[in-house]
């Protein structure tokens, strides 16, 4: 480091020695993940082999989920004392804010409903009503009929859930700027996946656009759509080579899964797996079938 200016010193040949880094420094964010990983490492917590950013602990069926990204972490699990415990021993080290539950990172909105979503609707009356407005509308706006044909199986006995559908409906009529994934907190810790592909999509370069979603139970956790840099011969290789896109994708969920205990019933994750293809040839291919 170069002396600052205006600080005079006798001997003008030494440097300055560097005992803490700097925020804007190339290796500041490196210390910083150095220091803040060895803190978590000496209070208990275990670094994923898989994602560096995953620290997790477990004691008993106490389970705690801490994840960082650069100076931003998220702290979750079934002990509100070790969570109290961790945020007051990293406010002694480093001085941290706690923002209280999670609503924003990383460009995601997180809201929660305390709601029973299984529950009878307290009033089918207004339900009706409103379906039967959507079934005038859905006449001249043709995207909603398949949403309002399932809605009005259930006019007799409608349930939270089902209101809540309607409403996500009157929701995109409005063209509301909203939107949002729904978790539900029931949900089966099984991963299974869709692969697809269009062939030759792009009419300029010919190029085929890949994508795949991927569900843990009934959540969506993983999606991506990319228009590939290589143009594919056929819609198999096409479709071939977005299977083993998938597949890794998988690989990668089910490694960072293998972390959380299945002491509970309700955290009993299941490793088998499951990816849905609509191409006969390419499920042939992926089992080494003779005769493809």
């Amino acid at each position: 480091m170069v002396i600052p200016q205006g600080v005079v010193y006798s001997n003008p040949n030494q440097v300055c020695k560097l005992d803490k880094s700097l925020y804007g420094l190339k290796q500041a964010s490196r210390q910083w993940y150095s220091k803040l990983s060895n803190t978590l490492t000496q209070i208990g917590y275990t670094q994923s082999a898989h994602n560096n950013s995953l620290f997790t602990k477990s004691h008993g069926t106490n389970f705690i989920v801490l994840l960082i990204y650069v100076d931003d972490l998220i702290l979750a699990g079934n002990c509100p004392t070790e969570i109290t415990f961790v945020k007051q021993h990293l406010h002694d080290l480093f001085k941290i804010k706690d923002l209280g539950p999670l609503k924003y990172f990383l460009g995601f909105e997180i809201t929660r409903s305390s709601k029973d979503s299984s529950g009878a609707y307290t009033n089918p009356n207004a339900y009706r009503r409103l379906v039967g407005r959507l079934l005038y509308i859905s006449n001249y706006i043709s995207d909603l009929s398949f949403s309002v044909q399932q809605l009005s199986q259930y006019m007799n006995q409608p349930t939270n859930a089902h209101y809540q559908a309607l409403t996500r409906i009157l929701k995109y009529i409005k063209e509301t700027l909203v939107q949002g994934l729904f978790y539900p907190s029931n949900s089966t810790l099984q991963l299974k996946a869709f692969s697809d592909s269009d062939w030759a999509t792009c009419t300029n370069s010919r190029r085929y656009v890949s994508r795949f979603c991927v569900f843990l139970g009934n959540s969506l956790v993983s999606w991506k759509s990319k228009k590939q840099s290589n143009v594919a011969r056929s819609s198999s290789e096409a479709e071939y080579s977005e299977l083993a896109t998938t597949s890794c994708e998988l690989q990668w969920l089910t490694f960072n899964l293998t972390v959380f205990p299945s002491f509970s019933s309700n955290l009993h994750f299941s490793i088998m797996t499951t990816i849905l293809l609509d191409t006969l040839q390419l499920i042939l291919c992926s089992k080494n079938a003779p005769n493809t």
